[in-house]
Order: structure tokens, then C-alpha cells, then sequence
């Protein structure tokens, strides 16, 4: 478990959610992003320097993994141009309520108890995609099974993480 200076990384949810909006011009790309970006800033944490910028650390995350999933879906990120900060909505200041719990219960730890709960297929694709940043093509090569059968468990990895993570609220905060 990171130690608590990681939860300092959560005061820059609101900015980190904005940019990857502003990368992404898309709620659910931008959700994904973030929640990407906080996942592999949570297995990463032991590198972290004590005393260095937490927010330049979490911003560099956010940037390298916007950069490879673009890869992952071949696109070229050279080519790609930002979009300006003006065409931000006004509503995307703060991130989705939904994403900020998620978000808070990875930095308590939740995620591992989420994972545990998914089929090892599924997590075994997340964690190859997420922190391996494998490509889908790579990802095809490691686990020897079809490109579809690569997104379709990428894509319930993420839901099943989003339901348990709920989950987990729920019961934490409602006492189900």
C-alpha cells in the first residue's frame, strides 16, 4: 500500500480529469484515462522521489499513457493535435462524481480487492495493457488468443473493476 503523501496525487483529480478530457474529447475516454492513470500511478508509487512535484509526476503519467493508448489503437499521436482549452464544456470542471469514488477507493487500497474478485483472463489483460503499456497486437503475441477476444476483455476488465469498485462503495459507505 502507498504510503499517505500519495493520497496529495487526488488534489489534482479535478486537473488531471479536465486534461484528459481536453486529450480525449470524450467523457468516457477521459474516465478510462484517468482511472488508467491512477492505476499505474498506484503500482508505480515506490518509484516516486519523496520531495519531488507529485503533480508533475502524475501529470507525466497522464501524458505517456494518453501517448500509448493511442499507440495501442494505431493512431499516431505526432498527428494529433490538442484541442484548444476554450472548447472545454463548462460542466467537465470537476469529474464525474462516479469517477472521483473510484478513483478515491483505488488510492484506499480497494483495488486490489476488486481485482482479486475478477477471472485471471481479465486481469491478466488490464495489467498488460495498463501497466505492461503492450500494445493489443503484443498483447495477441503474450496470451495467444485473437485481437477481438483482446478488446472484449479489455473492455469487461474495465467494467468488472467499475462494478467492483462500486461495489465496494456501496457496502463501505451504505453498510449493505
Amino acid at each position: 500500500m502507498p504510503n499517505n503523501t500519495f493520497n496529495e496525487t487526488l488534489n489534482y483529480l479535478n486537473d488531471v480529469y479536465r486534461s484528459a478530457y481536453y486529450l480525449t474529447h470524450n467523457n468516457n475516454e477521459a474516465e478510462e484515462l484517468v482511472q488508467e492513470v491512477y492505476l499505474k500511478a498506484y503500482a508505480t508509487w515506490d518509484q516516486f522521489e519523496p520531495g519531488t512535484n507529485s503533480k508533475v509526476w502524475i501529470f507525466k503519467i497522464l501524458y505517456n499513457t494518453h501517448i500509448n493508448r493511442l499507440k495501442r489503437k494505431g493512431q499516431d499521436p505526432s498527428v494529433l493535435s490538442p484541442g484548444k482549452p476554450d472548447a472545454l464544456p463548462v460542466t467537465i470542471s470537476n469529474p464525474p462524481t462516479e469517477l472521483k469514488k473510484i478513483v478515491e477507493e483505488l488510492v484506499e487500497g480497494e483495488i486490489d480487492k476488486a481485482m482479486k474478485n475478477m477471472p485471471a483472463e481479465y486481469t491478466d489483460t488490464l495489467i498488460l495493457a495498463w501497466l505492461g503499456n503492450f500494445s493489443d497486437a503484443e498483447i495477441v503475441g503474450i496470451l495467444d488468443c485473437p485481437i477481438g477476444t483482446v478488446m472484449s476483455r479489455l473492455s469487461m476488465a474495465r467494467l468488472l473493476l467499475r462494478n467492483n469498485l462500486n461495489e465496494y462503495w456501496e457496502e463501505k459507505h451504505h453498510g449493505h
